[in-house]
């Protein structure tokens, strides 16, 4: 017994150690009983440790948690107390039962503990609000292990380790409803935005068609040049769209590398010189050799784009000239709305206009979804919901400068990273030409939109619509760049990039995903997981030539 009294102080010990640790155990059942059993194990070396849930009805204890002990071979799932055992009652009268396992061995679980070679075994109750959760359950080889004092005191520690199971159960039952309510809440969303998006992206695809049909009808008018360029403003009209709503949806795949923020808003200059708002100015000013962030050059762009724009929308048409100011410029952590360790530059782009500002009411409001201060009919009110959490997903902060009184002054902060931006440039492929190009796709207009573009450039192209044919071809045949499909009708492809790995290893390496199915959870963990780049369509004529580019670039077989 004096064996028996040591054990009290060490298990007050460990109930201190359980009592601090609780809240870095994690919120899971499993991971809360394991963290108890590491504490607890030591305390009687020759003690076997074991936790048991109570489940079906009527109820039994069934082993859920073990240790690694190859000794002892009880495993989980097995039944350690039947729901016709009377031990169930004394359990569920929050009474810890010890079981001589010589003389009571009522179940497999129990048999093998005591072939094992142990004497007793002591089931201490977890309840939560009257209700038996389980047992946890120490089985020694000493008939004298447990004394009334440290069953009375395990029974307290049964009843701790109650309290951080119901937490348990109750946060993973919270959360589970929350992602429901967000997941069921974006759908709702989408259902309002359904006519919205309709009416907002009929605009641009009619003057699309229209256009389109104007130059086929007529193809020596002397405008052909504009028509031309108003059916790509309308089309990057509608690629917007559809790169917001995907943002929006976190669908979209993305990687984050070092970027040079001058390089992403003169991006979205250059795409905004499409845009129709009038005789508004854009005017950037920007120092030279700021340090790079960790972001994706397309979505960083994305945002720069959606706040020149909104600018621009803002600014009064009165006949005087109207004036964007875009400005960039490096500041001190503690001159920032980040919270960085202290030294840490941050690279600050502020976009101004000289609108009537953001109500006083919307300023906590402005970046919530489908909130505008723009006419009805005139947006959709996701693009700074969009843009605020493309920022937070790279570790900056998007906000309002509640301050700024001659109109509205949105600020984008992003960390500064010494990491180098990558030294390879993204030139035409035009440059060079006469590249070798095989293209996979089941859309035949795709093919040849794809075969017209890359001859403007003098380059050979090999075009079919399935891969396995494009495979067979590939058995006699070699290519500086593979333009293919992810979802092809005779194999898919990851299968056909596994398919190339196993013939031709230095094949597999040029291939460019093209796809529109970045909504699908599959292509997005499969592009994510490979190194080949991808085009998500629609795309532009530069991104196809940078990626063939980047491919072509690395093959032994350019000249």
């Amino acid at each position: 017994m004096a064996e028996s009294r040591a054990l009290e102080p060490k298990l007050l010990a460990a109930l201190s150690r359980i009592l601090d640790g609780l809240p870095d155990a994690g919120p899971t059942l499993p991971g809360l009983l394991a963290f108890c059993a590491r504490q607890l194990e030591p305390l009687v070396p020759d003690a076997h440790s074991s936790f048991a849930c109570a489940q079906d009805d009527p109820r039994a204890l069934v082993i859920r948690t073990v240790p690694d002990d190859p000794v002892v071979p009880l495993l989980e799932g097995v039944i350690l107390v039947p729901n016709s055992s009377p031990i169930l009652s004394r359990l569920e009268a929050h009474e810890p039962t010890l079981v001589d396992l010589q003389e009571e061995a009522i179940c497999d679980a129990m048999g093998t503990l005591a072939t094992s070679g142990f004497c007793t075994l002591l089931l201490v109750p977890l309840l939560a609000d009257g209700q038996l959760l389980g047992t946890w359950n120490l089985a020694s080889r000493r008939h004298d292990a447990f004394g009334s004092a440290e069953i009375d005191l395990l029974r307290h520690l049964g009843d701790v380790i109650s309290l951080a199971a119901s937490r348990a159960h109750l946060q993973a039952r919270v959360q589970q409803q929350t992602e429901q309510l967000v997941e069921s809440e974006k759908l709702a969303a989408v259902g309002r935005l359904v006519a919205g998006v309709a009416h907002e992206l009929g605009g641009p695809l009619q003057a699309v068609i229209s256009l389109a049909e104007v130059l086929a009808r007529n193809p020596e008018r002397d405008d052909r040049l504009e028509s031309a360029n108003r059916i790509l403003r309308s089309a990057l009209r509608c690629r917007g769209m559809v790169h917001d709503l995907l943002t929006y949806a976190r669908k979209q795949p993305h990687r984050l590398e070092p970027v040079q923020v001058s390089d992403a808003v003169m991006d979205a200059l250059e795409l905004d010189r499409f845009s129709d708002v009038g005789e508004i100015q854009v005017h950037l000013e920007k120092p030279d050799n700021l340090p790079a962030v960790m972001a994706d050059a397309q979505r960083l762009t994305q945002v720069f784009l959606n706040l020149i724009t909104n600018a621009r929308h803002a600014t009064p048409q009165d006949g005087r000239p109207g004036l964007v100011r875009v400005q960039l410029e490096q500041v001190p952590s503690s001159a920032s709305k980040l919270e960085l360790p202290r030294g840490t530059a941050v690279i600050q782009v502020s976009v101004e206009d000289q609108g009537p500002g953001v109500p006083e009411e919307l300023h906590e409001a402005i970046f919530e979804p489908f909130v505008t201060t723009k006419p009805q009919g005139s947006g959709t009110g996701l693009g700074l919901s969009v843009s605020k959490s493309i920022v937070l997903d790279m570790g900056g902060a998007l906000y309002l400068d509640t301050a700024f009184s001659r109109g509205a002054r949105f600020v984008v902060e992003l960390p500064a990273t010494n990491r180098p931006v990558s030294s390879v440039e993204a030139r035409q492929v035009s440059a060079a030409g006469g590249l070798r190009i095989l293209l996979i796709d089941d859309d035949r207009e795709i093919l040849e939109t794809y075969e017209v573009i890359l001859s403007l450039d003098d380059h050979e192209v090999t075009s079919c619509d399935r891969a396995r044919k494009a495979l067979e071809i590939l058995e006699s045949d070699t290519f500086h760049a593979i333009v293919c499909d992810i979802r092809l009708p005779d194999l898919r492809g990851p299968e056909f990039l596994e398919e190339l790995h196993v013939r031709s290893p230095e094949l597999a390496d040029r291939v460019i995903f093209a796809t529109g199915d970045v909504v699908n959870d599959a292509t997005r963990a499969f592009l994510a997981s490979v190194p080949n780049p991808s085009l998500i369509k629609p795309f532009q004529v530069e991104d196809l030539q940078r990626a063939i580019a980047q491919v072509a670039d690395a093959s032994p077989e350019r000249d």
